[in-house]
């Protein structure tokens, strides 16, 4: 109640400080000078489309934003996008993992991709590393809050985050790149985009970090043991065919090393994703698309090796009246293997359509359903499928200004390798065993969402929207009903089951309001979750409120553009899956940058300035020392 009563309080303040500085403005004039009119979105529908025209709920995070924040991974941008809820990790190989929580569903029921790609990570079935990609690389970020099983398949139950990166351009471009803060925090980057030729268009980022970790106070097994050296490489090249389309190659490589971990000494892991991509225009009204793609991550801790190998290509047809209408296939082989696991394979098959109806200038509906079908008689366990994921959506704009959305979906989760054959593993030190099970049925989930947007007066928008998720048969760990012995020690066995029916219902805020030489941005969201017969297992995803407020502003003196930022995020009534209740927070931020000659920006922020603690779970409680962090840096734009 705490979260809601401070939510409404922020936006009835936007809403007076709006009110006493804009009574000259009209509604007649809102929309055509929002510049939210010209955002494209390509993730919603597989295709490039204007953000305003999508009939389901989905942000953007630009450029813009992200650059003023001074932002060095995404999880410093979703802290200020509302209903994502971030979740600090430490899994095998990647010491500062962060998920993120949507709408207060699992971290693992939300697709994570780079440019359409599945980005992996360390323990990848609790979730996708967000800080795999330096914010510095980023053109923007799509993010898609309503059922995705349709369009993505499988563990697209909450959504999918599509994190696109920057591409070549006619104008050569390189930026040199530094930055140093606490915790030995210290980076340097390089990136280069321009043209070779007359038609390919070429881009590169080249990145290396080190730091000595978050400064975690509690468990002790991982205190001081969060710091790692990392490398990143990212290429993208593009050849344009004449005026029909695009070929283009890309390359994703992070490398960490010597990091460590109690008893073990010092450890690398690593992902390469190489890429290939079409686009072809066949006439005015018809084009293909097609992607292949390998991604692998290794991890010398545990000797995991996870393999997603990717071929797709879909259709879009315009030449229906007021339809659009896209299909596709979609194929993918995947392999893992870890202590515990031996090497494992399945595949997946899939294809999908979509219609985009315009049945009047006001309304647009679409209509969508996935086939998926998942093979697992090369791991010996039950097959998935055929599992048919419907959707629907709409959206009603009676006038320029004001949107009204809402639809419904059904979305699924497949048994991952991990779920099925893991055997004898043991983590946090060995204090439980865990086990898979070859008999687990999939997850399924019901969506139902709806909101509305308004654009009442010039550069105000308020968004409000609520989910409702109906989650049935989600996987569980659960006592197996037996002990074991490991190292003289006796500890429990648990084991993998179908027995949790949950139902999630989240709410949220979004109110922006651009003044002449400020911009101010307050949002949050609300979740509950009900236990609907779940045999007393634990759900993975306690995210409970949050709201933030962030106020940017730009003005020039005597040549110098000054840059000032303010963030505030808070979260409460925040569980462990256990049920422990985890210290509300409140994280205060600010940062200045400054432009000098157009060509050379220093920077500096800082973090926590209240200085509180911070509990988080993974599969285990931490707490995140209380002090303020602090780092500054510059950027160098040479053309």
């Amino acid at each position: 109640m705490f979260a809601v009563r401070c939510l409404s309080s922020i936006a009835l303040l936007f809403v007076t400080i709006i009110s006493a500085q804009i009574v000259d403005d009209t509604v007649s004039t809102a929309a055509a000078d929002s510049s939210e009119d010209y955002t494209i979105i390509v993730t919603a529908t597989r295709r490039e489309a204007l953000l305003k025209n999508n009939p389901g709920i989905a942000y953007v995070v630009d450029k813009e934003k992200i650059e003023e924040m001074n932002a060095q991974t995404v999880s410093d941008v979703f802290r200020f996008v509302p209903g994502l809820d971030l979740a600090a990790g430490t899994g095998v190989g990647s010491p500062g993992k962060q998920t993120v929580s949507m709408n207060g569903t699992p971290s693992f029921h939300n697709i994570v991709l780079v440019d359409g790609k599945r980005l992996l990570s360390a323990h990848f079935h609790t979730g996708t590393d967000l800080n795999l990609v330096p914010a510095a690389n980023i053109e923007r970020i799509e993010v898609v809050k309503d059922a995705s099983s349709a369009i993505y398949g499988s563990d697209a139950i909450g959504g999918v985050i599509n994190v696109i990166t920057k591409k070549g351009s006619s104008t050569p471009e390189i930026v040199v790149g530094g930055r140093m803060g606490t915790e030995d925090r210290a980076s340097i980057d390089v990136s280069a985009t321009g043209k070779i030729g007359n038609k390919t268009f070429h881009s590169i980022y080249t990145g290396y970090e080190t730091t000595s970790g978050v400064p975690i106070t509690t468990a002790n097994s991982r205190s001081g043991q969060l710091g790692y050296k990392r490398v990143i490489i990212m290429d993208r090249l593009e050849h344009e065919i004449g005026n029909k389309g695009s070929v283009g190659a890309s390359l994703h490589y992070v490398g960490d090393n010597d990091m460590k971990m109690k008893g073990v000494g010092n450890y690398d892991s690593w992902l390469f994703t190489p890429a290939l991509n079409l686009k072809l225009n066949i006439s005015e009204n018809l084009s293909i698309a097609a992607m292949a793609y390998y991604t692998q991550w290794r991890a010398d801790l545990s000797n995991e090796k996870n393999v997603i190998s990717s071929p797709s290509a879909w259709i879009t047809y315009s030449g229906i009246s007021k339809n659009i209408i896209t299909g596709g296939l979609e194929y993918a082989w995947k392999s893992f293997e870890r202590d515990g696991i031996k090497k494992n394979e399945q595949t997946l098959s899939s294809v999908f359509i979509q219609d985009e109806f315009s049945p009047l200038v006001s309304l647009k509906i679409l209509g969508a359903a996935r086939l998926d079908y998942v093979d697992n008689s090369a791991n010996g366990s039950e097959n998935t499928g055929p599992v048919v994921s419907p959707k629907i959506s709409a959206l009603y704009r009676p006038l320029e200004w004001i949107g009204f959305r809402a639809g419904v979906g059904r979305g699924f989760r497949a048994p991952s390798i991990q779920d099925l054959k893991e055997s004898r593993y043991h983590p946090a030190g060995g204090g439980i065993w865990r086990y898979g099970n070859t008999e687990l049925k999939p997850e399924y989930s019901t969506n139902v969402n709806g909101g509305a947007e308004v654009t009442p007066i010039k550069n105000l928008t308020i968004a409000a929207n609520g989910y409702l998720y109906m989650l049935d048969d989600m996987i569980a760990l659960v006592s197996g009903g037996r002990d074991t012995v490991y190292q003289t020690r006796t500890v429990p066995v648990i084991v993998r089951k179908n027995i949790r029916n949950f139902t999630i219902k989240s709410a949220e805020l979004l109110v922006s309001y651009k003044l002449k030489i400020v911009s101010l941005e307050a949002g949050g969201s609300a979740t509950w979750q009900e236990d609907r017969d779940s045999d007393g297992a634990d759900f993975l995803a306690y995210p409970g409120h949050n709201l933030y407020l962030k106020a940017v502003s730009e003005y020039d003196l005597k040549g110098i553009k000054f840059k000032p930022y303010f963030g505030l995020n808070a979260a409460f009534e925040r569980k462990s899956p256990s049920g422990l209740a985890l210290e509300d927070f409140q994280n205060l931020s600010a940062g200045l940058s400054l432009t000098v000659a157009k060509k050379i920006d220093i920077y500096f922020n800082a973090v926590n300035l209240l200085e509180q603690e911070v509990d988080v779970y993974e599969d285990a409680l931490y707490t995140i020392e209380g002090k303020t962090r602090i780092d500054c840096g510059f950027k160098i734009n040479i053309k």
